[in-house]
């Protein structure tokens, strides 16, 4: 059992890592990455924020499961090199949010229109039986992080 696991977790690790350096290093090729530059712990940052922006420094800090302190820090460091921006929520001029730059979004959607065309060749590889129990698994996996959300946030 415990070998098994180990050999998924790998396999989905890879999937997951083709999925984006690949789209990052296509949409980088085109000239259109606003990502180039950046640690690869600043896009992990950039990409997870791209989920939930605009968003409270508070929601940013859960999302990459660090302090408030740490998750300022970085968030300060994105700003300084233009990747997020700080604005006022429109709704309590108190509150202050993040945002990905409008650069930074395109280069995001661009990355996600790239990740989804991987997929799309990968799984043009696989038959449809395949795709149907992976889909299934992935069903059932979706209700257990839905019954364990609380344990993760």
């Amino acid at each position: 059992m415990e070998q098994r696991l180990k050999e998924i977790i790998d396999v989905s690790e890879e999937l997951g890592d083709c999925l984006v350096f690949n789209a990052i290093s296509r949409v980088d090729r085109a000239g259109k990455d606003a990502l180039s530059g950046l640690t690869g712990r600043q896009i992990h940052v950039v990409v997870g924020l791209s989920k939930i922006e605009p968003c409270s420094l508070k929601a940013a800090a859960k999302r990459m499961g660090v302090s408030d302190a740490s998750a300022s820090v970085m968030v300060d460091t994105l700003v300084g090199k233009g990747m997020l921006r700080r604005v006022r929520d429109e709704h309590d001029r108190r509150k202050v949010l993040i945002s990905l730059t409008d650069e930074v979004r395109q280069s995001m959607e661009e990355i996600d229109e790239e990740i989804w065309a991987t997929y799309v060749r990968f799984t043009k590889k696989l038959d449809d039986d395949v795709l149907d129990r992976w889909h299934a698994v992935m069903g059932e996996l979706k209700e257990v992080l839905d019954e364990c959300r609380d344990e993760f946030e």
